[in-house]
């Protein structure tokens, strides 16, 4: 009977390891395809200010962005670039990324907590339609000089896509993740570093608190 148990949870082990390489391939598959898609489908970036972005911003998924030559154009939105968020997600939600949370003020002075971590930073816009964001928090293996870098904002209405170059957004997470996250870290960088023209990061959606003020939520049955 043991025998019969242990034949059998090997095999879940290797049903799930096969699984697990089944979907890194086909995000790979998806990857390899997406060079093409850059040079069909570039779109203008519409212009985002500092100041729009005020207010807290809650992750819905992944975002993964194509640059084309120019850094100020970039290919969002196509079913491509669409398949493979959802590739991603699994990985991300492997790892905490998807209760990352950001708060902006006026000035572009924000608040992004990965993992339960806050990491405090600036966002000021560049005048090819990127933008620099410098991180004012230490992180573990990143130069005084990597904590600057090129990030690109995409918005539409109370949604918006925050992405940067792959490895290092895979760094600041390592920097805040347990032991245990490494090896899905490892992955994705290794799948995502060989692309120079994907850069990844998050899809968000402004929250909205439901306290407003001056509005009266009572119910209309109670009076006043």
């Amino acid at each position: 009977m043991k025998k019969v148990a242990k034949i059998f949870v090997c095999g879940l082990a290797m049903t799930a390891v096969c699984m697990a390489s089944a979907e890194a391939q086909d995000l790979k598959d998806l990857l390899n395809g997406l060079g093409d898609v850059v040079k069909e489908t570039v779109a203008q970036n519409k212009t985002v200010t500092v100041a729009e972005l005020k207010g807290t911003w809650k992750t819905t998924g992944p975002a993964l962005v194509l640059k084309s030559g120019n850094i100020a154009q970039q290919a969002g939105g196509s079913a491509m670039t669409t398949a493979a968020e959802a590739k991603l997600k699994p990985y991300y939600k492997k790892v905490g990324l998807l209760n990352t949370s950001c708060v902006f003020d006026s000035e572009g002075n924000f608040t992004l907590t990965v993992k339960k971590a806050p990491i405090k930073g600036k966002l000021t816009a560049n005048s090819d339609g990127t933008f620099k964001m410098q991180l004012l928090s230490t992180i573990a293996g990143l130069t005084n000089d990597e904590h600057s870098m090129t990030v690109y904002v995409q918005k539409v209405g109370n949604e918006m896509s925050i992405s940067m170059d792959v490895k290092k957004l895979m760094t600041i997470v390592q920097a805040v993740a347990k032991k245990g996250d490494l090896k899905t870290i490892n992955t994705v960088t290794s799948m995502l570093s060989n692309y120079d023209h994907i850069c990844i990061g998050f899809r968000m959606k402004k929250w909205v608190s439901r306290n407003l003020v001056g509005i009266n939520f009572r119910h209309p049955n109670v009076m006043p």
